[in-house]
């Protein structure tokens, strides 16, 4: 009897460390930057801008996918030693969307179906009074691998 509760003490052990050694990996060595705003050329920023109200023209969101220098130094402004990429083997997807959230962000996943990159991430939970304001355009930026994707979709898991 007591041989037979160290097996399953240790198979219990065994499946959680196992659990546990998964959390917290993301695909493609991917880094959220989930406060990118100020780092967004003001140029760029006014070209791109999203809904804000119910009566503007502007979409509810933009991404973009960023593969080299050029595209880079159009979005970012210099200098920005958290955001070095080798675009020889790295890429950034920039988004942009409408919140009234001012939460930090994690990434959840990251999945690929037919060269659409699906970017899943968990903002962090608050409960009380202070947590949002007006709605305002939002930036985050993702460095992540180099991979061969032709379209990505942002998705806040709840």
């Amino acid at each position: 009897m007591k041989r037979y509760k160290i097996t399953v003490v240790c198979i219990v052990l065994l499946i959680v460390l196992s659990s546990l050694s998964a959390c917290g990996k993301v695909k493609y060595n991917a880094d959220l930057y989930y406060d990118v705003s100020g780092w967004i050329n003001e140029d760029f920023a006014s070209e791109n801008l999203v809904r804000i109200s119910p009566y503007d023209d502007y979409p509810t969101s933009l991404t973009f996918i960023v593969t080299g220098e050029e595209e880079y130094n159009r979005i970012f402004k210099e200098n920005i030693d958290e955001l070095k990429v080798d675009f020889d083997k790295q890429m950034i997807i920039v988004y942009t969307f409408r919140t009234v959230s001012h939460r930090k962000a994690r990434l959840y996943s990251l999945n690929i179906k037919d060269n659409a990159l699906k970017i899943t991430y968990k903002e962090e939970e608050k409960y009380g009074v202070g947590d949002a304001s007006s709605p305002y355009q939002r930036w985050f930026a993702v460095k992540l691998d180099k991979i061969a994707v032709t379209s990505v979709l942002f998705k806040e898991k709840f």
